[in-house]
């Protein structure tokens, strides 16, 4: 009896932890399809910090092209207990990213999928929304009957039993969303839209996104939250053109002022780079941190040592230098 017990026990102990084991591989792991491509992703969303995803609604995602029908601006601000979402204009006429020219986002995500409009948002409106979230029309219908009556223009709202104690989330993860971000951070995502007091929901017109001034306005003001850290640090960021590509060092600074960042000057560096880099003087600041994450750069040396002792990268508290690899979306 004595050894039956143990072999049932020991059965019985070995399921429970590979079904635990199973379940934190899964919900670590991102919930990506291998035939999409995105920007690079770094790190884990904590849900301490700002987090700007795109969200597409396709026709069939099953379909070897699907058809872009919707898509969405998702900014979560944890600084200001909110999130928005923004419907962006997939048919407006805008300048696509790797030199594809002019057309629309719907254009866009047909000729390069996820990447490419990822590259177009940053280049045109100067957000780098690295994560995404992919549905199609007939997702968006299940979603409904997963989480039965739920008005998703206010999710503050929802029962935290419908999320947390039901399977079928997760199974609709797995099955029904393309996503970069893993089935953890999507979770931390709804935790924190149920506990906020504040949402609000934007659709804009083609002319917000033609007119870059206007974007950067609307942005700014409702969008963005400004990082008490790097307010109190009050760093002053130079942004140098450092692959000789005409626009690139106001784009730039566009990119750090939609950051919440103050905007010293842009100029043109003294040589062509291949990569780019951030100097600093204190590299391990707030802002230097914040910068990093809104470029994707993730060489950061400190002012003064090497080759970057010159009086070019003396000005400001911090210097951005924009080489050939983010260029290339140019």
């Amino acid at each position: 009896m004595r050894i039956l017990f143990f072999a049932v026990f020991s059965v019985v102990l070995t399921v429970l932890l590979l079904g635990s084991y199973s379940i934190y591989r899964f919900i670590k792991a991102p919930l990506i399809s291998a035939s999409l491509n995105s920007l690079p992703k770094e790190g884990e969303w904590k849900g301490d910090d700002e987090l700007a995803a795109l969200v597409f609604v396709v026709d069939d995602k099953g379909k070897t092209n699907p058809n872009l029908e919707e898509l969405y601006l998702l900014y979560l601000s944890p600084v200001n207990n909110k999130y928005s979402t923004c419907k962006l204009p997939i048919d407006a006429e805008v300048e696509m990213a790797e030199r594809y020219g002019e057309g629309s986002l719907r254009r866009a995500f047909l000729s390069g999928g996820v990447l490419l409009v990822q590259e177009t948002v940053f280049k045109d409106l100067a957000v780098n929304a690295k994560s995404y979230v992919l549905v199609d029309e007939n997702g968006v219908k299940k979603l409904h009957k997963v989480l039965g009556d739920t008005d998703f223009g206010n999710l503050s709202n929802l029962s935290p039993t419908k999320v947390y104690l039901n399977w079928g989330v997760l199974e609709y993860l797995r099955s029904e969303v393309r996503t970069n971000l893993s089935a953890i951070e999507i979770l931390r995502a709804v935790s924190f839209v149920m506990g906020t007091s504040k949402s609000e929901n934007y659709e804009l017109g083609d002319e917000t996104v033609q007119n870059l001034d206007y974007f950067d306005s609307f942005y700014r003001d409702k969008l963005l939250s400004l990082d008490k850290k790097v307010s109190d640090e009050g760093y002053r960021v130079m942004v140098l053109n450092g692959a000789q590509v005409e626009g690139l060092a106001f784009w730039g600074g566009r990119v750090v002022q939609n950051g919440g960042v103050i905007l010293l000057d842009v100029g043109n560096a003294d040589k062509t780079y291949d990569r780019s880099f951030i100097l600093a003087k204190d590299t391990g600041s707030r802002t230097v941190l914040i910068l990093s994450k809104m470029f994707g750069i993730s060489s950061v040396e400190e002012v003064g040592s090497g080759e970057y002792s010159s009086s070019a990268f003396r000005r400001g508290d911090a210097v951005v230098v924009l080489g050939l690899d983010i260029a290339k979306i140019f």
